[in-house]
């Protein structure tokens, strides 16, 4: 409505063409957190589905982890538990500082598709830290960001909001914390761009894994399979979605600029 304000009374066409790109973006960013959302429910539902499956080999994600490190032969590589804030944080995860794959409880002792889907798809993530660990280890580092990024931002908001009303509100507090959140969607779009490939390449290069294994049957890897796809189509989302919301920002920027000058 601000927005609508502004490109009315100014009637440039800058604000206009500014209005119109706002509306564009908010729709698509729309459309694409809906789908996101969608996704994580399918994935949900996969995870249930193949939670539920039992393997036939009486395997747990943890002896898959073990199982195709060794497979590597990456006895360096431990397999633990993850601790609680660890798996509120980060789920099951590899930490390429500590060189350990972290699981969390459900799926380290879990004897199912999904448990040693997961199980072994991060014990590929080992395997990629040691082949060319550039990716992994970048995305770790920005996974850090991306996780408490948002509890950084509050503070600064409201910062941002007291200097504004000292100020006699003139906006360049709204522009600093603009800043500081689109250099939040920067490492977010980023962290996105480095997960896509690295959780593709982990994810195709566990099944292989599993093929050369006992582990499971080949019904049950084609339920892996379908599990650990779906998660890579979910970081594939969260990446438009990231980028939209740099988009947006940038126009929002742009569009509070213009206004001033406008005064």
């Amino acid at each position: 409505m601000k927005f609508l304000i502004l490109a009315s009374s100014s009637g440039g066409l800058a604000d206009a063409v500014l209005l119109i790109s706002l509306i564009a973006v908010g729709v698509l960013l729309g459309a694409a957190t809906l789908v996101s959302g969608i996704l994580r429910l399918i994935i949900l539902i996969n995870y249930w589905t193949a939670n539920r499956r039992r393997c036939a080999g009486g395997c747990t994600g943890a002896s898959a982890a073990q199982t195709i490190l060794a497979l590597y032969g990456l006895e360096n590589v431990q397999v633990k538990k993850a601790g609680f804030f660890a798996a509120l944080l980060y789920g099951n995860h590899y930490n390429p500082n500590r060189k350990t794959v972290y699981l969390t409880s459900r799926v380290f002792h879990g004897n199912n598709v999904t448990a040693v889907a997961l199980g072994a798809e991060k014990a590929e993530l080992a395997r990629a830290d040691l082949m060319d660990g550039k990716a992994v280890r970048s995305r770790w580092r920005l996974q850090k960001v991306a996780i408490f990024g948002p509890v950084l931002f509050v503070p600064i908001a409201l910062i941002g909001l007291i200097v504004d009303a000292v100020m006699g509100f003139t906006g360049i507090p709204f522009l600093i914390g603009a800043g500081v959140a689109l250099a939040f969607f920067l490492c977010c779009f980023v962290l996105s761009a480095l997960t896509i490939p690295v959780e593709s390449r982990a994810s195709k290069k566990a099944i292989e894994a599993l093929s050369h294994t006992d582990l499971l049957t080949e019904e049950e890897r084609g339920a892996a399979a379908k599990v650990l796809k779906t998660y890579v189509i979910a970081y594939v989302t969260d990446f438009i979605v990231a980028l939209l919301e740099i988009i947006r920002l940038i126009l929002r920027i742009l569009a509070s600029a213009t206004s001033r000058k406008g005064k």
